[in-house]
């Protein structure tokens, strides 16, 4: 069993201390289930936060797997120089790198989301709630899968 991680690019600065604190709840809930693997697609904004809060989790809970989906070789390439290092050293430290494509394809963010739900059972979001943009076709298709959902927007 697996979690797959997903939510909006964009978090108001005041708000990653508590989400940072709410995804290490949950993640724990998670592993306590006995759940070791986590999915996460490495965007900017709350996916990073996940991989990094995973990441920060293992030095208490080592079996954490932190498996880093990467839509296209290149990913990073329009972050800003602060996120390409928070990216680069997520990447480094993730216990697995999947690239789904070398290059950019139109439909490899959406290809990257159905990638990680076919090998979770859980989805951890960040969702507002508007029916636009890759957090809201993860979330559906989640949905329709009949997955067991965590919402912490």
């Amino acid at each position: 069993m697996a979690v797959a991680l997903t939510g909006h690019r964009f978090i108001p600065y005041d708000k990653v201390p508590s989400l940072r604190q709410a995804l290490r709840t949950v993640i724990l809930e998670h592993y306590n289930r006995g759940i070791r693997i986590f999915y996460c697609g490495m965007a900017m904004g709350f996916d990073l936060l996940a991989a990094e809060t995973a990441l920060s989790m293992k030095e208490v809970y080592s079996d954490i797997t932190l498996v880093a989906a990467v839509p296209y070789c290149g990913q990073c390439e329009k972050f800003t120089p602060y996120n390409k290092e928070r990216y680069r050293n997520a990447l480094t430290k993730a216990d697995e790198v999947v690239i789904l494509n070398e290059s950019y394809v139109d439909g490899c963010f959406l290809q990257r989301n159905d990638y990680m739900l076919s090998c979770s059972a859980c989805l951890i979001a960040y969702f507002d709630g508007v029916p636009k943009g890759g957090t809201y076709y993860t979330f559906k298709r989640a949905r329709q899968r009949g997955m067991s959902i965590v919402n912490l927007f």
